[in-house]
């Protein structure tokens, strides 16, 4: 069974709750949308690098 940590994981469900939660009270605020989404990023970043390496990127199929 392959994994991400609990960190990256929690990390990015927090980042695009945070964002979903924005969006839905209206948006509201530039600079609130890029730091939301940017934290998003970066998680996402982060739940990427563990997957390369362990070696997901080189795995068949869907």
């Amino acid at each position: 069974m392959m994994t991400i940590t609990s960190k990256a994981g929690r990390r990015l469900a927090k980042a695009k709750a945070e964002l979903d939660m924005w969006k839905a009270r209206g948006g509201k605020g530039d600079a609130c949308g890029r730091m939301l989404r940017k934290s998003l990023e970066y998680a996402a970043d982060e739940v990427a690098n563990e997957l390369i390496a362990q070696g997901f990127h080189e795995m068949e199929g869907d």
